[in-house]
């Protein structure tokens, strides 16, 4: 692919994300309304996300920077429902004996 051809572009898909941003629509609905294939468009939007400090109207000669983000690990919460759709969300090591107690009090007809 030539230089301008793909400075051409990564200038149109740059457009359409800036454009889908401000239209207020849903991806899959911006798409269709534009004749966009939204597979092209998930692949430009990680490719050119901006970062958070960044202006949307970045020139094609400063490219968007990414940063390392270290995640912690998932906690494993386990989430209980009960039949009325109340729900207790509770630690991996929970005290068993604790957990009864508060689903017998949240099944207490009087709450």
């Amino acid at each position: 692919m030539a230089g301008s051809e793909k400075r051409n572009r990564e200038a149109y898909w740059r457009d359409v994300l800036r454009r889908q941003r401000r239209s207020g629509l849903s991806i899959a609905a911006f798409c269709r309304k534009q004749d966009v294939s939204q597979a092209s468009f998930y692949y430009w939007k990680r490719k050119e996300t901006p970062g958070e400090n960044q202006p949307d109207d970045t020139p094609a000669d400063h490219p968007r920077r990414f940063v390392a983000v270290e995640l912690t690990p998932p906690s494993q919460l386990i989430e209980v429902v009960l039949a009325d759709g109340k729900r207790v969300v509770v630690p991996p090591r929970f005290d068993a004996d604790h957990l009864r107690s508060v689903v017998a009090v949240l099944e207490d007809a009087s709450c």
